[in-house]
């Protein structure tokens, strides 16, 4: 039994100041086939061009014929690229494919080439499934005129027999990532259904399922976006972790020991393929019952799930009273097809090496000071101390539809006009984590943006007051004392390295820039010598401290370390990102394209020779005066 494809179709070249050309390309296929005709289908079911979807614009009502146009050509070696799918829709045969490309009867190709080739070099389409196909066409001879190239490739398509009906594999399954998330981007997700499975190799920690578990929009003003758009899920649980080494669930998701675990062990376990296309997401979670605190926000690579997303209030055992984030997102739309509730959950069950198993939710128990949320072994939702281990089954998204990119006011508009809005209190139109470039000549070009917009209320420092700018990377690399002693003694006030930015890196700014830079009141912390204090200077650039960069956390405290504490406040632009000393991921900066230590100004009070620097993961550290760290200011605009 034997069908055949036909792609028939012409190039017209374009020869830049002479003749108007394109490249037409035409795909007729036709099926000749001498048993069984109802059964052996084959058919073009997607066609893109130069990476632009066409395929309902250019395909016949048979799905045989693909007719189209592309855009001309015109340099040597410059491409046009057709992909395309082919589809065998019979149970009954899987299908052998060759691949023959000619120049069209009584015509020669002599400006272009032509390459026709299926993914993976495969001749063989099993039954019920697809197979990508690209023809690229290729100029390899300008022209002076109008001139018209024409080929026929021919795809003759052989069935086998089978002796089991062939089923259809989900798109899901057999895509790349890279190809998913193109698809998630271009809105193209028809193909792929809620339910549909994957497996993964998380290398040490074994083969896993993940599913697609949301492809529906946030509508109805869910602040968290763990449920928005498009939402893939382990199906199974990956492994067993605790909360927190201690029984308490302080600072909630957003400080805890397994995020950080979940967002690095098991993030960096993932195949690099598919880390590429995980889009970070904001995630709301619930708090515990300790005074003070409310939902947190982070932004997180993988996240668990919270009860609401995986269960709506039933009747009974209702879990929105023990989770204050239950209102800021939505429920999946996998367990809203199972008909997940808090009285009747059974498609919330996960196992564990084949076992139903516990698995964590994200969300703090509202009840308590100890306990988060799980699901358990049957599906219903509980309460476990934070100390105990329990399942892992992240979460994660792609990235979908882009809107189109506008160029944001703080990139366009003139230091000169940033300045009189700040002036004039009209910054509505400037926002925390804006970005611009800056030339700084000799010291290359670096990023800046927006740190704070926030006032100051008792803070005696000005450096975290009002219109706060930073740079966002690494400038350079400098030690703090040039003559490599290591001493605090004097602090930031004496430091070579506060001269060092205030003359090299200041003068290196564009002028317009220093035009509108304010002198700001610096207040930065001394070390264990006997009768400092707090030292005070006027800078025109002046590092970050601690506490503008960290709140404290449940571990490794600043506080305690830098006496200037107290005298400022956190960033708006590090608070927005959750930044603690128990969770610092926002704290990471980059030097050259890669993550790199960079210095704080603040003197460590334990001791005469360290001041506090942070590392390339985002965690501080104290450091002698002679190392060599990275150099990343701020100034402020007022």
């Amino acid at each position: 039994m034997k069908r055949k494809l036909i792609l028939a179709f012409t190039i017209l070249l374009l020869a830049v100041g002479f003749a108007a050309t394109s490249t037409t390309l035409t795909i007729n296929g036709g099926t000749n086939i001498s048993e069984n005709i109802d059964d052996l289908s084959v058919i073009f079911t997607a066609a893109s061009l130069d990476g632009t979807d066409v395929y309902a614009s250019v395909i016949d009502e048979t799905k045989e014929i693909i007719s189209f146009s592309t855009s001309g050509l015109t340099t040597l070696n410059q491409t046009s690229v057709l992909t395309y799918e082919i589809t065998n829709n019979s149970s009954n045969y899987d299908a052998n494919i060759s691949v023959d490309c000619k120049a069209k009867d009584n015509t020669t190709a002599k400006y272009t080439s032509i390459k026709n080739e299926l993914e993976e070099n495969t001749t063989k389409v099993l039954a019920k499934d697809s197979v990508n196909g690209t023809l690229t066409a290729t100029l390899n001879q300008t022209v002076t005129g109008e001139v018209r190239d024409e080929y026929v490739c021919t795809l003759t398509i052989n069935a086998l027999e089978r002796d089991t009906l062939g089923e259809k594999i989900p798109a899901f399954q057999k895509d790349s990532w890279s190809t998913i998330a193109a698809n998630v981007k271009a809105g193209n997700t028809s193909k792929y259904n809620v339910g549909d499975t994957k497996e993964v190799d998380l290398g040490d920690l074994g083969t896993h399922t993940v599913r697609v578990a949301n492809k529906s929009e946030c509508t109805n003003g869910e602040t968290s976006e763990t449920a928005c758009g498009f939402v893939v899920e382990f199906a199974d649980v990956i492994t067993k972790h605790s909360f927190n080494s201690q029984a308490t669930n302080v600072g909630g998701w957003r400080d805890s020991k397994l995020r950080t675990y979940i967002n690095d062990t098991i993030y960096k376990s993932l195949p690099s393929d598919l880390q590429n296309v995980i889009t970070s997401t904001k995630v709301i979670s619930g708090h515990g019952k300790t005074s003070g605190e409310t939902n947190f926000e982070t932004q997180d690579k993988l996240y668990l799930l919270s009860a609401h997303e995986v269960m709506k209030d039933g009747k009974s055992y209702q879990v929105s009273g023990h989770d204050t984030s239950y209102n800021n997102t939505k429920q999946l739309d996998y367990y809203k097809y199972q008909g997940g509730t808090t009285s009747s959950n059974d498609g919330a069950i996960k196992q564990y090496h084949k076992v139903e198993y516990y698995w964590w939710l994200r969300s703090a128990d509202s009840s308590n000071t100890d306990g988060f949320l799980l699901v358990d072994g049957g599906g219903s939702w509980g309460s476990s101390s934070a100390s105990l281990s329990n399942g892992v089954s992240p979460a994660f998204r792609l990235q979908g539809p882009e809107e189109p990119i506008v160029a944001k006011p703080f990139a366009t508009d003139s230091w000169d006009t940033i300045q009189k809005a700040v002036q004039m209190g009209n910054t509505s139109k400037y926002n925390v984590g804006d970005t611009k470039e800056v030339d700084l000549g000799d010291l290359g070009t670096h990023t800046v943006r927006i740190a704070n917009k926030s006032e100051c209320t008792t803070e005696t420092s000005e450096t975290a007051c009002g219109f706060v700018v930073e740079f966002a990377d690494i400038i350079t690399k400098q030690r703090f004392l040039f003559d490599r002693t290591d001493t605090n003694v004097g602090g930031w006030r004496d430091s070579n390295l506060r001269t060092y930015i205030n003359d090299t890196i200041y003068k290196s700014l564009p002028i317009e820039l220093q035009n509108v830079i304010t002198s700001t009141k610096v207040i930065s912390g001394h070390g264990s010598t006997s009768g400092e204090t707090n030292f005070e200077t006027q800078d025109k650039l002046y590092l970050l401290c601690g506490h503008e960069v960290y709140e404290d956390g449940t571990s490794n405290k600043i506080s305690t370390y830098d006496t200037s504490y107290s005298n400022t406040k956190q960033l708006d632009y590090y608070k927005d990102q959750g930044v603690t000393t128990s969770s610092y991921v926002g704290a990471i900066k980059q030097h050259n394209g890669s993550n790199d230590w960079w210095w704080l100004r603040s003197a460590n009070s334990r001791d005469t020779n360290y001041l506090f620097r942070i590392d390339d993961g985002g965690v501080w550290y104290k450091g002698y005066a002679h190392s060599y760290e990275g150099v990343s200011p701020a100034f402020r605009i007022a």
